[in-house]
């Protein structure tokens, strides 16, 4: 197949000279090409249908392990050629997430029960503290808004009847700590930088917690919630 394409950049050409030849021979990000087309409009021109399975506004539920996560849909989405699926660009947890179509029926469900019973499964099968299994005893919890977007920024830790810490640092995961180690990761959580340059204030705060997940390797904690690539229970 034939290009004909005028350069914008680079390939050692002067800007705006034209080039015909194959697509390979190419940088094609160099390159505006006359007739250029998405990959959609590819497969469409070449019979190969393009169904895609959720919509924006569409709300779908994901199993994160043994954590269930509530996703919406937005109107941002993307045809993966190698997958042979399109990704979607979610809001989740006042952030943003994705979910793949192909996902739809294993992972992820229309329906929140269906996701419930993958987590569980995953729940019963792995070293896992649950979230109702969690007592505090005493919560101290910190609070600042960031100069450059007034966002709040909440850290805090608990200690647990059964002497273990519950801790979410500024910019961390929310992790647990064995009682062992509950001394030492308070000092942390009284080190971190924002202490010394955000001047964070002491609040009220009742935690909303999560799912603990055993991290089995050596690292700095013990536990961690779900969407931290150590803590697999």
């Amino acid at each position: 197949m034939k290009w004909i394409c005028k350069l914008q950049k680079g390939d050692g050409a002067p800007a705006g000279q034209r080039y015909i030849g194959s697509f390979r021979e190419m940088n094609i990000n160099n390159y505006e090409c006359d007739g250029q087309m998405s990959i959609e409009d590819f497969l469409v021109s070449n019979n190969q249908e393009v169904k895609r399975l959720l919509h924006s506004g569409e709300v779908v539920f994901g199993a994160i392990k043994g954590d269930v996560e509530r996703h919406v849909v937005t109107d941002e989405h993307w045809y993966i050629e190698h997958l042979k699926t399109y990704g979607n660009r979610t809001r989740v947890h006042g952030a943003y997430g994705v979910v793949l179509d192909s996902n739809i029926g294993n992972r992820v469900f229309f329906e929140k029960e269906k996701a419930e019973k993958i987590a569980e499964i995953y729940l019963q099968n792995h070293e896992v503290i649950r979230a109702s299994e969690i007592n505090p005893i005493e919560t101290v919890a910190y609070s600042y808004k960031t100069i450059t977007t007034g966002k709040k920024m909440i850290a805090f830790y608990s200690v647990l009847d059964n002497g273990m810490v519950y801790v979410k640092g500024f910019t961390t995961f929310e992790h647990l700590m064995l009682k062992e180690h509950a001394k030492k990761e308070i000092k942390k959580f009284i080190e971190q930088q924002e202490f010394k340059y955000s001047n964070p204030k002491k609040i009220e705060y009742i935690p909303k917690f999560k799912n603990m997940y055993r991290i089995k390797m050596k690292y700095d904690w013990d536990y961690a919630e779900a969407r931290h690539s150590y803590a697999v229970g």
